[in-house]
């Protein structure tokens, strides 16, 4: 019998090789996480937001402008931090208020000098009654045009003492100088006039030369004993 020859025969070799296979893609099942208990999350602090410091009354602002416009505000005032804008607001009234009494008690002086030195000055004595009122109005309102109304009547009552204040001090400043000289011409005739040294040095002088000169009598004894 013939023996078969291996590397002739194909189909002999193919038989003892094992088939190829691909590999096979499996999906991934999820593995599903235990049932833990979920995360408390602490709550983010919010950041508090700082309280505004300024005056937000749109009535107080356009008071504050209209003194400033006039310049009746002081210019030395040092600014102060308030905490809350109350008491930024509630400052300011103060403020106003207190400008406008000052002025109120200027007024009152120049009057009572005014009429202690003789003008009458009783209508605007009591023009300045009406201010209290209209301090109390404006408090309440906080209204630019109540705020000239006050400064409207110290004005008027102002345009008539300026003057008269003037007149006044005028007057005093004479009869303090005519005061100074009567009493300078009280001096002059009251006391002598005073010689300076050197007048009271002629004077001896010429004393002293109108003098006769009188005879030694010891000179005139000695002139006979020698005759």
């Amino acid at each position: 019998m013939q023996q078969q020859n291996p590397a002739k025969n194909p189909q002999s070799t193919n038989q003892n090789i094992p088939p190829i296979t691909k590999p096979i893609k499996t999906k991934q099942i999820p593995t599903q996480a235990p049932n833990l208990p979920p995360v408390q999350k602490s709550p983010t602090p919010i950041p508090k937001q700082p309280q505004s410091t300024t005056i937000q009354n749109k009535n107080l602002i356009a008071s504050l402008y209209y003194l400033k416009q006039n310049k009746l505000l002081p210019e030395n005032k040092s600014k102060v931090k308030f905490e809350t804008t109350k008491d930024a607001e509630d400052s300011t009234k103060e403020d106003i208020i207190s400008i406008i009494k000052e002025h109120i008690n200027r007024t009152k002086e120049t009057i009572s000098e005014l009429q202690k030195a003789g003008y009458n000055l009783h209508l605007e004595g009591i023009k300045l009654l009406a201010i209290p009122l209209k301090i109390k109005v404006w408090q309440a309102t906080l209204k630019v045009h109540e705020l000239e109304n006050i400064f409207k009547i110290l004005r008027e009552v102002n345009i008539i003492t300026t003057p008269l204040k003037k007149q006044n001090e005028t007057r005093i400043a004479e009869k303090e100088k005519l005061e100074k000289i009567a009493e300078q011409k009280e001096k002059n005739t009251s006391t002598p006039p005073q010689k300076s040294p050197i007048t009271k040095q002629l004077v001896k002088s010429k004393s002293v030369s109108t003098k006769p000169k009188l005879p030694n009598p010891k000179q005139s004894l000695v002139k006979s004993k020698s005759l």
